[in-house]
């Protein structure tokens, strides 16, 4: 009857992508009679789709192969790089173990102990220093070994106020503190983010029932607060709002003031007229001024015109509680301690540095013998290490250590490569223990 073959169609629509619908409305219909059902038009143009997602799919897998290939190749560069600067990386490591992992001595130790604050130690921050100077930051042993120092840092902060029960502020300094490094298990940083999340919903709950209500006279609920404060003995922190609630209790739920909220514990003044009370920073007056005057009489008996300057009482508002005290104490309920002791459980922080006690260095082939603390103390006078130089390296490096470990070498400021000319007057000796190749890598 004339038709042509449709197969060849099919095949000569196939690779075609510009213009495929055309080509098909083509094909689908000829002088002698259609050729082409609209079955057999869906069924091809399902086909030129499925090929060109395919043809984009194969695309992405040779850019990201591109991109493995020129990983791999850079790393086997830094792997020849590491191979022609071995000795100096075995010299850097053992300086690592002779001067913070494991000390020869209890002075060298106290002098590699981080800061109670949470700061790196001098000679760790010299080590920094000597790995900037001898250009070996590049490399990702030495890159760990860096944030190693933070985390124990960090980690000897945190054993030091979990020993006790921490305040709220506390809580959410040591979890953003956790942000200038990398931890190597972040289970025990998740406990404590859930801590700090249970002592937020429970805040907004207190916050909400404490709201101010401007010319309510009823009093809170004082048993959904005694409530509250039960529920309170099931999240481990310290929080400013216990005592408001305890305040209020004590209080009977009242309501006070201009601004309608309670008694939180803050100073008050009360009007030698109508005996009704107001919070001094209410009606802008505070302790001081409101203990020197011998009678005060409040806006409402005078006569005045005033509204709440900054009422003390913590609004009804969402999101993350504050973290300010608000001027109040902590409760101490029946049984606590008030000094707020560290447990028994707890582990002495004291006795936790060095990682490794003190001793003699190892004399193996890993390491190399380094000079006692009087090195070291030579070593930190000849680079300065002071309070502005560690904030010039240890808090620039630590700030971007946790977006990119390898890249924040390049963040850390050139200005010592003034220092870094060949001066190794003060170098501790090293002894080199040379062997092959695969043996230096397997000790390294």
């Amino acid at each position: 009857d004339g038709k042509k073959d449709i197969m060849a169609h099919k095949t000569k629509l196939l690779p075609k992508e510009n213009g495929a619908n055309e080509s098909i409305m083509t094909a689908t219909t000829s002088d002698d009679g259609p050729l082409l059902d609209n079955e057999h038009v869906a069924s091809e143009q399902a086909a030129i789709d499925l090929l060109s997602k395919a043809n984009l799919q194969l695309e992405n897998c040779r850019g990201r192969l591109a991109q493995l290939n020129h990983a791999a190749e850079q790393r086997l560069q830094l792997y020849c790089e590491e191979d022609e600067n071995q000795d100096i990386l075995r010299a850097w490591c053992s300086k690592v173990v002779s001067y913070v992992l494991k000390p020869q001595s209890t002075e060298v130790s106290d002098l590699s102990k981080p800061l109670q604050d949470g700061s790196l130690s001098k000679p760790m921050l010299w080590l920094i220093h000597e790995a900037d100077r001898l250009q070996i930051l590049k490399f990702l042993d030495v890159t760990n070994i860096i944030n190693v120092f933070y985390c124990l840092a960090w980690s000897l902060k945190c054993l030091k106020i979990l020993s006790r029960k921490p305040t709220y502020l506390e809580m959410v300094q040591i979890i953003d503190s956790s942000s200038k490094f990398k931890l190597h298990d972040e289970r025990s940083l998740r406990i404590l983010k859930n801590i700090l999340q249970r002592a937020r919903h429970w805040q907004g709950k207190v916050r909400k029932a404490l709201a101010p209500i401007p010319g309510e006279t009823k009093n809170i609920d004082v048993a959904y607060l005694t409530a509250l404060t039960k529920e309170a003995k099931n999240i481990p922190l310290i929080l400013p709002e216990e005592s408001q609630l305890w305040h209020t209790i004590d209080d009977n739920g009242a309501r006070h003031c201009l601004c309608g909220g309670p008694s939180i514990g803050s100073f008050m003044m009360g009007c030698d007229t109508c005996q009704l009370w107001f919070h001094g920073s209410c009606v802008n007056l505070n302790q001081e001024a409101g203990d020197a005057l011998d009678s005060w009489l409040c806006p409402s008996c005078t006569g005045e015109e005033t509204t709440v300057a900054t009422c003390p009482v913590v609004p009804a508002l969402e999101g993350p509680a504050p973290a300010e005290n608000h001027g109040t104490e902590h409760h101490v309920s029946d049984g606590e301690d008030a000094t707020n002791m560290a447990s028994p459980h707890a582990p002495d922080v004291t006795k936790l540095w060095p990682p490794f006690s003190v001793g003699d260095t190892p004399q193996s082939s890993n390491f190399a013998t380094i000079s006692d603390a009087a090195v070291l103390k030579a070593a930190l006078r000849q680079y300065a290490l002071t309070s502005g130089m560690r904030e010039s390296i240890g808090n620039k490096y630590s700030a971007t250590l946790a977006d990119d470990p390898i890249g924040a070498v390049g963040e850390l400021s050139s200005s010592s490569s003034d220092e870094s000319s060949k001066d190794t007057d003060l170098e501790p000796p090293v002894q080199v223990n040379t062997g092959s190749i695969n043996d230096q890598r397997e000790n390294k």
